[in-house]
Formats: structure tokens, C-alpha cells, sequence
């Protein structure tokens, strides 16, 4: 799989007078990538991660929406206390 990534590349650093090929031979590997097994799971476990993440981006949101709630408690409730003699 390294090869033809490296392959790719190559591809893409000819001049630009070999369009032509550079887009048969990209096509290809398309076709190919379309047709692997490997690629498709790459893509459910990339949108597997991408859940994950979003959910923990939720659950990291609410828990500082809760924790700016206590220190605000907390820093209210200290400043009450420093104001009484």
C-alpha cells in the first residue's frame, strides 16, 4: 500500500505535459482504492473516531458548563465572606 502512495506522489511531481497519464494512471488507483476492502473500513473507523470524538467534545462542553457553575458558586460565596465582619 506504501508503494503506490509513494507511486502517486511521484505521479504528481511530473511535468505537466503528462496529464494525460498522470490522470490514467490516478484514475486507477481510485478504481482500486474503491474497490479494497481496506478502504472501506478505513472510512468506518474514521466515522467511528469522528463519533467519539464528538461525543466526548459534548461531555468535555457540559462538564465546563458545570464547573464554571461551581467556581462561580464558590467565588461568590467567598467574597460574601471576606465582606462580613
Amino acid at each position: 500500500m506504501g508503494e503506490r502512495i509513494v507511486k502517486a506522489q511521484l505521479l504528481l511531481l511530473c511535468s505537466m505535459s503528462d496529464a494525460r497519464y498522470i490522470r490514467a494512471k490516478l484514475g486507477r488507483y481510485v478504481r482500486l482504492l474503491a474497490q479494497s476492502r481496506r478502504g472501506g473500513t478505513a472510512v468506518e473507523y474514521a466515522m467511528i473516531i469522528a463519533v467519539i470524538f464528538l461525543a466526548v467534545a459534548a461531555a468535555i462542553s457540559q462538564t465546563a458548563d458545570a464547573n464554571l457553575a461551581i467556581w462561580d458558586d464558590v467565588s461568590g460565596k467567598f467574597a460574601e465572606a471576606m465582606q462580613t465582619p
